[in-house]
């Protein structure tokens, strides 16, 4: 399958920087390994956290044993994704986009619950 991966940043002043790469594989791995097609640097996500198929034309995706993995918020297993669903994977959130007529699979991915600062705390 080919894939847009769009990662999505925040900035603090409001602002948003989008980073995209292009990936081919027959199945996508999204995790902090760096074997991983979705890099999620986050220590809250397990080395292989999730994978994505394609599946009669259809997106799937599926946690590894152990990780959790919510559609919509809600915690699911196996699972077929729509254009407009949101995966949650630990802090980040995966979503299915549109995609213009073309042959490939477009996600965005976006930290939505970034870490504390605990420095602030100790100050």
């Amino acid at each position: 399958m080919k894939a847009s991966l769009r990662f999505i940043t925040r900035k603090s002043r409001g602002g948003i920087s989008v980073r995209e790469t292009e990936v081919e594989s027959n199945t996508l791995r999204a995790g902090r390994g760096n074997d991983c097609e979705i890099h999620l640097t986050d220590p809250r996500v397990l080395l292989h956290h999730a994978e994505f198929s394609l599946r009669s034309g259809d997106l799937y995706a599926a946690p590894s044993p152990g990780a959790d993995l919510r559609l919509n918020g809600a915690l699911t297993q196996m699972t077929r994704v729509a254009v407009g669903d949101k995966l949650k994977i630990g802090p980040y959130e995966v979503a299915l986009d549109e995609n213009a007529g073309g042959a490939r699979i477009v996600l965005s991915v976006e930290l939505v619950q970034p870490l504390e600062d605990d420095l602030d705390d100790l100050v």
